[in-house]
């Protein structure tokens, strides 16, 4: 009886021990966005709070850990099929995955990207073509869908800065200057550095779209949990708290793009 109990406590250590390992081992979610809000330095930012939140979901059978990279090191990192999760992500800025087995979640929040101008900015934004003779002040290595077009033409001149923060704050100093950016960057940095009567809004849905996570080389019960809780994030007072930090509550209530 005593050999027989035991074998069971060992093999429930064995067992169990294996499992807590396996529970334990972290979850890289790598994002190319290295500014504010997802990266607020120390450890804060919007991308770590995601991770924090899908560990209390996980509630120990996953743990997230969150890190950036520069884009173009993300990509190198997917082509050798290492294994990560990208989130803030979408299908059409991805679309030339090689290097491993990759695939998408559901969507868990709506995006969309916005026109950007100086408040003294009268103009009305019918299409791109509103904004020629105005600079597009953008970031190194972004594209600027149907603006980028116009550049190559040499019918917008076009000046990029390291990050989004200095690209706002040119913008609310110099007339004639304009950008285009997230919902989040832009809502996050106009309340951040109090430019709401020195920036001009010409266009809050340019191209909308919404942000799954992409899985590299994860297995089948990591996309299952991503799926499960990207479907209820929009309605989870936790995950609303955390958009609510940011100044980000309503992008909650938009209804979730299918692309």
């Amino acid at each position: 009886m005593r050999l027989v109990i035991g074998i069971f406590l060992l093999s429930g250590w064995l067992f169990g021990g294996a499992s807590l390992s396996h529970a334990s081992e972290p979850i890289t979610l790598v994002s190319y966005y290295l500014e504010p809000p997802y990266e607020l330095g120390n450890g804060k930012g919007l991308t770590h709070e995601l991770a924090a939140y899908l560990n209390q979901r996980a509630d120990g059978r996953l743990h997230f850990e969150a890190k950036a990279l520069p884009r173009k090191r993300l990509d190198r990192q997917i082509e050798k099929g290492e294994s990560l999760i990208i989130p803030w992500a979408n299908p059409d800025w991805f679309p030339k995955l090689t290097g491993g087995d990759h695939r998408w979640s559901s969507p868990y929040i709506q995006g969309a990207s916005m026109v950007i101008a100086n408040a003294s900015d009268k103009r009305e934004f019918r299409s791109p073509e509103s904004l020629k003779g105005c600079i597009l002040t953008g970031v190194v290595g972004f594209y600027y869908p149907g603006l980028d077009e116009l550049v190559a033409k040499n019918e917008i001149e076009r000046r990029d800065f390291l990050t989004y923060g200095e690209v706002f704050r040119i913008i609310s100093a110099r007339p004639g200057n304009c950008t285009m950016a997230s919902t989040i960057t832009t809502k996050y940095l106009i309340r951040a550095m109090a430019l709401e009567r020195k920036v001009r809004i010409l266009d809050d849905d340019f191209d909308t779209f919404s942000r799954r996570f992409l899985l590299v080389n994860q297995p089948s019960h990591v996309q299952d949990f991503l799926n499960e809780t990207a479907e209820v994030m929009a309605q989870d007072g936790e995950w609303l708290k955390v958009l609510n930090r940011y100044g980000l509550r309503d992008l909650a209530d938009q209804k979730l793009a299918k692309n």
